[in-house]
Order: C-alpha cells, then structure tokens, then sequence
C-alpha cells in the first residue's frame, strides 16, 4: 500500500509484512505445540528427540510471546504513517480503527458460537485426559451468544483465547495516534494542547488496560516502540552508518536471539554479576521487544534475506498474517483436538504419536488457509464496507458541525 505525503509516495515495506505472517504462524506453531505436546503431562507419544529440537534449535517458530512484541512494533510503525492533524483526523483514526477491529472479530466470534453450539469445544476433555492445565483453562464455559457479541465490543478472550492481545494492540495503536497528534501540535508551537493530549492518552491507555496486568500495558506501550523503526529504516544517515557493519556480523544477530530464547532468555542475563537493579532490566519480555527489534534490524540489513521475504508468493502470503493470529485457536480445539483423539482411536498401532502430530498438523493448516481466504472474502471485506460508511457518516457530521 502506498502512502502519499507531501508529494511524495511512501512504499509500504513488504518484507516487514513478511515477518508479520512468521509472527501469526509461529503462534499458531507454540499453540499447538502446547496443547499436544510441551503442556502435557501425560504423554502422546511424540519424539522426545523431536521435542528437544523444537523447545531448543527452533524454539523461536514455536515461542509466540516473542513475535507478538514483533507484530505490535510493526504495526506501530505502520500506524505512525496516519499522519494525525487534528482533533477530528484524531477521532476518525481511532472511530476506524477500532470498527475494523470489532466487525470481523464479531463475525469470527459468532462461528465460534455455532461451533460450541454444534458440535462443543474439546480443549477441557482433552487437558484432563493428558493433565494439560495450560489447556484447561480454554473453554471453561460454553459459548453464549451475549458472550461472543460482548467479548467482540470489547475486545477480551471469552471466546477466543488469543484475543488478549487486541486490546493491548488497540491501546497502542491509539497512543501513537496521540502521539503522532502531539507532534503536530508541538511543531505549530502549541505544548498546552500537547500536555493534554498526552494526558488523554494516559488516561484511555490506563482504562484499556483493564485491570493494569503487566502483560497487556507492557504490549500496549511495545507498539510506540515501533517508532524506532522510521530513523532505522528510513534515515539515509542510520542507513549508511548501518550498511558499514559486516554482513556476518547480521547474520549471527538471528541465530544469538534464538539461543537466548531457547535459554530462557532473561536467564543468560541474570548471570552476569552486577546490581540487581541493573539485571532486572533483563527480564523476559524485555528481551521479546529489543529481540524482536533486533531480528527487524538484522532482516533490514541483508539484502538477500529481504529479497526473498519480498517475493510475490510471500507478499501473497502475508495478507493472512492477521487472519491466521484470529481463526487459529478455535480450530485448535474443535477439530484438531478431535481429529487427534480419533487418528488415535482408529489406528492399530501403525499411527506413532509424532505421526498423528504432522497429520493433525497439516491438516489443521490447510482449514485454517481455507478459512482465512473466507475471511478475507467475508468478515474483513464487510468491516471495511462498514467502516467506510460509518467514517463517511462521521465526515459529514463533523463537517456539519464546523460549518455552523
């Protein structure tokens, strides 16, 4: 998508939609890892070799916690291009941000509703049959109908567990709004409405947060890192103090992230003498920002790496990143979990228990591509028409407004 800005037409970024796909994919991957495997306590047979790979040598495709701050700073970046004026650009940013938000996750929400309905969740059965307490607390609850509409409204897990993270990305996204706002009003030498703003931003953050976990105000404030990125990618000068630096010297930055997560990241900090106040800057979510921030850098300086995160079955690719991160979990504990159990049920010993987890795995994969071009055709094509609406209803109502 390009972006015009003073006469100039700004390129979206492809490669950094490239990672944001490998983000959605490898929650998905620590997901479904976690239900069949790393979280049971009784075993399914899989390959403890296997099980050793995955937790250490490709921990990173399978540790969602990490990408996520990946995703969150992109889109930061992505959303600081809004190029916010005034009050009403402010209010129209965020009005149309978050439509596109709740429409399709109400569109998802309510199949989820059916799906319960229908045919019934089987995350509960499952975590007590293999003793899986990650899993057992999915699903608790049947799905209502009040339910799967007023978890869409406001944005919260009830039926569907990775949604946690949408309201932190939503509250982030509005700050750099704010934010990017500010800035403008600081340039036309305004800092009272600045101070404001900024204390509106505090405040909608602060009720966003909810109930002020760690967790969800530490991604909200992950996304205004993403700022970061304009001067890292787009400054001539950090560019070319940036291309001096070895090829190799970016080529060993990705391999030393997924050492130090699949070491327990913070853990390799903790180790180093030194004041305690100091080492407590190293704690794991820290990591999964300047990590995340770290992998952005190192893909943005080698050329080959981007290219091929720029090729056309990629960008094509890439439009799934967010639909994958939104259908992912339920499909998890619909039907992969039954078709694991039946695979199971119906072998004669001939199905191992790595076996029946690359079979459930791709079959799993393969509905959820299915249904994230559904819900490109459906869901994220109605919120669109609907959110161009409402906006067009809004300018005319705020154009009546200022006209009197």
């Amino acid at each position: 998508m390009d972006k015009q800005t003073g006469g100039k037409t700004r390129k979206r970024i492809e490669w950094l939609d490239a990672i944001k796909l490998i983000a959605c994919v490898s929650v998905f991957n620590g997901h479904f890892f976690n239900t069949f495997v790393r979280q049971c306590g009784v075993s399914t047979g899989f390959s403890w070799k296997l099980t050793w790979i995955m937790r250490n040598a490709l921990s990173i495709f399978f540790y969602g916690t990490f990408w996520i701050s990946a995703f969150c700073m992109i889109s930061g970046y992505f959303a600081w291009k809004k190029e916010i004026r005034d009050v009403r650009s402010l209010v129209r940013a965020v009005l149309a941000r978050y439509l596109r938000f709740v429409i399709p996750i109400l569109g998802i929400n309510l199949c989820v509703w059916a799906v319960d309905r229908l045919f019934g969740m089987q995350a509960v059965p499952f975590a007590q049959k293999y003793e899986n307490t990650w899993l057992s607390v999915f699903y608790v609850q049947p799905v209502t109908l009040k339910t799967a509409v007023v978890s869409a409204f406001a944005m919260t897990q009830e039926c569907n567990g990775p949604y946690w993270m949408l309201r932190s990305l939503f509250a982030g996204t509005c700050l750099i709004y704010v934010m990017d706002y500010i800035r403008w009003k600081v340039e036309r030498g305004t800092p009272r409405a600045a101070l404001r703003a900024c204390m509106y931003a505090a405040a909608v953050v602060g009720v966003l947060a909810g109930t002020a976990c760690n967790d969800y105000v530490f991604y909200a404030a992950v996304c205004p890192l993403g700022l970061l990125l304009e001067p890292l990618l787009e400054d001539g000068r950090v560019r070319r103090v940036m291309e001096k630096i070895p090829a190799v010297l970016w080529w060993l930055v990705i391999p030393s992230v997924i050492f130090m997560v699949a070491k327990g990241r913070a853990a390799v900090f903790h180790r180093i003498p030194g004041p305690l106040a100091l080492r407590r800057l190293f704690t794991a979510v820290h990591f999964n920002a300047f990590g995340s921030l770290l992998i952005i850098l190192a893909v943005s300086s080698l050329s080959w790496l981007k290219r091929q995160m720029e090729r056309p079955a990629v960008r094509k690719a890439s439009v799934f990143s967010f639909p994958v991160y939104l259908i992912h979990w339920p499909v998890v504990c619909a039907f992969s979990i039954r078709l694991f159990e039946s695979l199971w049920a119906g072998s004669t010993g001939t199905v191992t228990g790595t076996l029946r987890y690359f079979l459930v795995y791709g079959a799993t994969a393969a509905l959820i591509a299915v249904l994230c071009v559904l819900y490109l055709r459906s869901f994220d094509k109605a919120g669109a028409v609907v959110t161009a609406a409402l906006m067009r209803w809004y300018d005319r109502l705020s154009a009546g407004e200022k006209s009197a």
